[in-house]
């Protein structure tokens, strides 16, 4: 059972507001190369292009990826409740296979970090509910909840903003969570959130369901990231992040990844395919 200081949310749309475009599915992510056969890899050429956006001024940005296995017993205590294990119980967008996978006997839980440094990490006031903060782009509402929007500040990859689902994609959960921590403390908060994309869903009474979930907490029905210190250092222990506590950039946790999404082989060709260029000239 999560901390009882935080929750999953997945709220219903009020029933004036236009019912919303639903998610793009897993399959328009990844696609079979006619070749040989073996899949691409969006994840990690989303996650090493957001690094190179992201890289400090006069810092050359840094980038490690690894398998680890975390304690059951530290998912099923921390980062799950009984709502989430209901929404993936009936999420028709997961295989019928991992809709249960919480109630499976497990002792350990395969998750990829995806960390990078000397970077900004995700800068914004999760406090403030608004696009913008005095004139400039919120950047923790554009991540969290400005997803598919176009949101996005000039020069700075893509334009349509749907490029961190890759991460939830590559998840038999279709879920992610992420540990930033910002340059420059006075423009940006610390803190740990999580998304899983459920897909189509309905309330009680009919109205449509965010087809996104959010870990986190709520403070008078908003909704917030884990800012609480005590929590965060234990997040970060033991999800077995290798990036200092206080160091600054984003980490992103995918449990359960995909196994043919992310086999060792994949991954280097295809960061070596893509960014040979910056490689080559040590950038």
């Amino acid at each position: 059972m999560a901390n009882k200081n935080t929750s999953w949310q997945r709220t219903s749309y009020d029933p004036n507001i236009t019912d919303p475009s639903l998610p793009p599915i897993k399959k328009n992510f990844f696609e079979e190369k006619e070749l040989d056969g073996d899949h691409s890899t969006p994840l990690h050429e989303e996650g090493t292009q957001n690094t190179g956006d992201n890289s400090q001024l006069g810092k050359k940005p840094k980038i490690r990826i690894s398998l680890v296995k975390i304690p059951f017993e530290f998912f099923n205590q921390n980062l799950v409740n009984d709502d989430f294990k209901k929404h993936l119980s009936i999420s028709t967008a997961l295989e019928t296979k991992n809709r249960k996978i919480f109630d499976n006997n497990h002792k350990e839980i395969p998750c990829l970090l995806f960390e990078d440094f000397n970077t900004t990490g995700i800068m914004g006031d999760p406090n403030v509910p608004t696009r913008r903060i005095n004139g400039k782009r919120n950047d923790f509402r554009a991540f969290w909840w400005s997803i598919f929007s176009g949101d996005k500040e000039r020069g700075k990859g893509g334009s349509v903003g749907i490029g961190r689902l890759t991460f939830a994609f590559s998840s038999d959960i279709q879920t992610f969570f992420s540990f930033s921590v910002p340059y420059d403390s006075e423009k940006g908060k610390k803190f740990f959130c999580g998304l899983s994309v459920l897909g189509k869903g309905e309330d009680k009474d009919g109205y449509t369901l965010d087809p996104f979930a959010r870990f986190g907490t709520e403070d008078e029905r908003l909704f917030k990231p884990v800012m609480d210190e005590d929590l965060l250092k234990k997040y970060h222990k033991g999800l077995k992040l290798t990036r200092g506590f206080d160091e600054p950039g984003l980490s992103m946790i995918v449990p359960f990844p995909t196994t043919e999404l992310n086999r060792w082989n994949l991954i280097n060709k295809n960061i070596v395919n893509r960014y040979r260029y910056a490689i080559f000239n040590d950038q």
